[in-house]
C-alpha cells in the first residue's frame, strides 16, 4: 500500500517521533510561524495535538485549543493540510475528527461554530480555524401577539 492509496489515520502527538511529524507539517503550512521542537512541546501541554498520516507519510495536523477559565465555553480548532495533499478530501476528514473532539470539550445544546475572525478565509496557505462555543445566554422567545 502506498502513501497514496493509503487510509488516512489520525494520532494523538504522545511521543518525539509524533511531535516532530506535527512541528513539520505545521512549518510547511506556516512557514512565517515555525516553531522549535521545545515549542511543540510546550504547546503539546497546553493543546490537543493530532498528525494525519498517509500510510507512514504525514500529510497534515490539528490543534485543538482546550477551553480555558476565561473562556470556559469555547474551543478552536485548527487543521492544516500539506499543498500536495489538498483537493482529496483529507482536510475535511481531519477538520470532522478536530471538531467532534471539540464538541465533546464544549458540551451544551446552543453550542455554535463560528470562523475565528483572525485567520483568513478561502484558498490560502493558512490553516482553516474555527471556534465551537456554547451561548451563555438563553435563546429568546418572541412574545405572542
Amino acid at each position: 500500500m502506498t502513501a497514496d492509496t493509503a487510509p488516512l489515520s489520525i494520532e494523538r502527538v504522545t511521543d518525539e517521533a509524533s511531535l516532530r511529524d506535527w512541528r513539520h507539517v505545521h512549518n510547511l503550512v506556516i512557514p512565517p510561524d515555525a516553531l522549535t521542537v521545545d515549542e511543540v512541546r510546550e504547546r503539546a501541554g497546553r493543546h490537543l495535538l493530532d498528525v494525519a498520516y498517509l500510510g507512514d507519510l504525514p500529510v497534515g495536523c490539528t490543534t485543538l485549543r482546550r477551553p480555558t477559565p476565561d473562556a470556559p465555553s469555547v474551543a478552536t480548532v485548527i487543521t492544516r493540510i500539506l499543498p500536495a495533499h489538498r483537493g482529496h478530501g483529507l482536510g475535511t476528514a481531519l477538520y470532522t475528527h478536530a471538531l467532534a473532539q471539540a464538541h465533546a470539550l464544549v458540551p451544551g445544546p446552543d453550542r455554535r461554530v463560528s470562523p475565528t475572525p483572525d485567520r483568513p478565509r478561502g484558498p490560502s496557505p493558512h490553516p482553516s480555524s474555527v471556534s465551537v462555543s456554547t451561548s451563555a445566554t438563553r435563546p429568546r422567545h418572541r412574545n405572542p401577539l
